[in-house]
């Protein structure tokens, strides 16, 4: 059995407490024992207790934050116990926080990221309307759309391509980062005329490469895929197919992603949706706030303000 290292707050009874990452539990968390441990909920409906990333963060109504600086698993206990307590548990690591106030919400967020970075704004058409699904199968789709968009004049700033455009098939492709071109004969051409008529185009990527797809000898050959204890390539099932996951940490990893994003922006595509980032099976421990989240949702490869 684990033990588990604790530090403990008195809050005022009257308090609202906030964050804990991403989870349909409502607003206000106070009264939940939260996990602090990263995994997907594919599937949940109204409630989920645990979805995809979660942030060891505590917000109250009282304009102060509370930041546990420190990356193993544990919980963030709201006074589920109804005694006016807030706990953190770690299993290991260190027992380290931050306390960040503020005299309005917006002086405690720029506090807050002030102490563990900002982001760069993303270009002005980010903030824009785009037309997206699962997925627009084909180039003719996929124009087709948009011109039905200008049709009733709805304005639209980007399209998104899903995992269609590497793959005519949902499972067995992924890994494949390049198009797919007998579904997308002119894919060059389909991006110049859309940036004609004002719409970017982003495409989908994952950090995964499937042992089915077209490179996963490469990824291997490559050595750019993460490791199990005895130095093999990690492999495991989920949805998609067997896989192996990029090490976009080490030096090889990162500079492959990075060439396939130089051939995407060749292709003419203005941004990236980096999806199925849920740490479900990845380590995290080594991460820090400071550093890029696995699941962002979009990397932009161009900085043009268009």
């Amino acid at each position: 059995m684990t033990v588990s290292e604790t530090i403990s707050f008195n809050i005022k009874k009257d308090e609202v407490l906030y964050g804990g990452g991403a989870r349909a539990l409502g607003m206000n968390r106070r009264g939940h024992r939260l996990q602090l441990y990263n995994k997907a909920h594919y599937g949940y409906e109204n409630r989920s207790e645990l979805m995809n990333f979660t942030l060891p963060i505590v917000v109250s109504s009282n304009k102060y934050m509370v930041h546990f600086d420190n990356a193993p698993i544990g919980f963030l206990d709201l006074d589920s116990n109804r005694n006016n307590t807030l706990i953190y548990e770690t299993i290991s690591g260190r027992k380290t926080y931050q306390i960040v106030v503020g005299d309005s919400w917006l002086d405690l967020i720029k506090n807050y990221t002030q102490l563990t970075g900002r982001q760069p704004l993303p270009p002005r058409w980010a903030f824009g309307n785009f037309a997206s699904r699962f997925g627009y199968h084909s180039q003719a789709e996929t124009e087709a759309t948009i011109a039905k968009f200008k049709e009733e004049q709805i304005p639209v700033d980007a399209v998104i391509l899903d995992l269609y455009w590497f793959g005519k098939e949902i499972q067995g492709t992924m890994g494949n980062p390049e198009v797919y071109k007998d579904s997308f004969p002119d894919f060059k051409g389909m991006t110049s005329k859309l940036k004609q008529h004002g719409v970017k185009t982003i495409a989908i990527t994952e950090p995964f490469v499937l042992t089915t797809s077209k490179r996963w000898k490469e990824a291997v050959d490559h050595d750019i895929l993460a490791k199990d204890s005895i130095g093999n390539p990690f492999r495991y099932d989920f949805y998609f197919g067997n896989t192996g996951l990029v090490d976009i940490y080490s030096p090889k990893g990162k500079a492959w992603f990075q060439n396939v994003y130089k051939e995407m922006a060749g292709l003419g595509i203005a941004g990236v949706w980096g999806d199925l980032g849920e740490p479900k099976y990845i380590h995290l421990s080594y991460y820090t706030q400071q550093e890029l989240p696995m699941r962002f949702i979009i990397f932009m490869v161009t900085t043009g303000r268009a």
